[in-house]
């Protein structure tokens, strides 16, 4: 062990499952928080410790006892979503969960807490605040929650902000998921006109990403800071179709226009990576062509990928 004890929330998710496999492999004594450890343990068997969180007095006594060094917050409910149902759902999620993970680690000496927050938090891509849906409402609300506990408990808090991530399978369809769906289908997929310009990241960027803040966490001067997680090159949603066609050498049947925007749909999001770079010496290094050949290898293994 190198010595770091890292809880991960999140663990079993789309990002969570591959950053929590590479901090064992770097040798870190790792926590997950889950909700069903027998499931948790089909991923990651007797590598990690399991700490359930159903039972709100047994959490607290589980973090307690595994007394983390460092957080790395990715649990999450995300939809574009607002209606009752919803609204209760990420509540429940995004700032209740995350308000009793932060009171059952006030017991414990937390050098750092890494929370992950959402390019749909900056709608106007300008660097202020303007969440675009409820879910990111939501998410920009727990961030000060946090930032309170941390300025209580005397910790580090990085909000690490996540552009368009992709590159491996999820229960959640992503927009190249519906993309790669359309290849030679012979009913169209119905999308909106793929105007957007978005900031395409892959998913093993940022795991490298993350293993990075954490082993230089020291360095991190102020106590509450923010990085932007993403390439700092935008790619419209009708030019990723393009490029995936290109790669695969499938056509996409798509029926652009069909689904008309949402009333605060983002047209453009890309980061400023200009701080992340200054700061720790990281960007990505996996062009969108790179990554899409590799997800194409993974999701069609019989494409003819060029």
């Amino acid at each position: 062990m190198n010595g770091k004890k890292v809880l991960v929330t999140g663990g079993t998710g789309f990002i969570g499952q591959r950053l929590v496999n590479e901090l064992v492999a770097n040798n870190y004594n790792v926590a997950v928080t889950v909700r069903d450890i027998k499931a948790a343990k089909q991923l990651f068997n007797s590598t990690v410790c399991y700490i359930d969180y159903k039972d709100s007095n047994l959490f607290k006594t589980n973090i307690e006892q595994f007394s983390p060094d460092i957080v790395i917050h990715l649990a999450a409910y995300s939809t574009s979503r607002d209606d009752l149902e919803a609204i209760e759902q990420l509540i429940e999620s995004n700032i209740i969960f995350t308000s009793r993970l932060l009171d059952a680690l006030r017991p414990c000496n937390i050098e750092l807490f890494v929370n992950t927050g959402s390019f749909s938090e900056y709608s106007e891509n300008n660097g202020k605040l303007s969440p675009a849906y409820f879910y990111s409402a939501t998410k920009t609300s727990a961030r000060y929650i946090i930032d309170y506990f941390s300025q209580v408990g005397g910790y580090k808090f990085v909000n690490c902000i996540l552009y368009t991530v992709y590159g491996k399978t999820s229960k959640n369809k992503k927009v190249i998921d519906y993309i790669i769906d359309s290849l030679d289908i012979k009913s169209p997929v119905k999308m909106t006109a793929g105007e957007q310009n978005l900031d395409f990241i892959h998913v093993d960027d940022v795991i490298n990403f993350y293993l990075l803040l954490i082993s230089k966490y020291a360095d991190i001067k102020p106590m509450q800071t923010e990085y932007l997680v993403g390439t700092g090159q935008g790619c419209s949603i009708k030019e990723l179709s393009a490029l995936i066609e290109k790669i695969s050498g499938y056509n996409a049947n798509i029926n652009w226009g069909a689904i008309d925007y949402r009333s605060l749909d983002i047209m453009h999001s890309v980061a400023n990576i200009q701080k992340t770079k200054a700061e720790l010496n990281w960007q990505a290094s996996i062009s969108l062509e790179m990554g899409i050949k590799q997800y194409l290898a993974e999701v069609l293994p019989k494409s003819s990928i060029k």
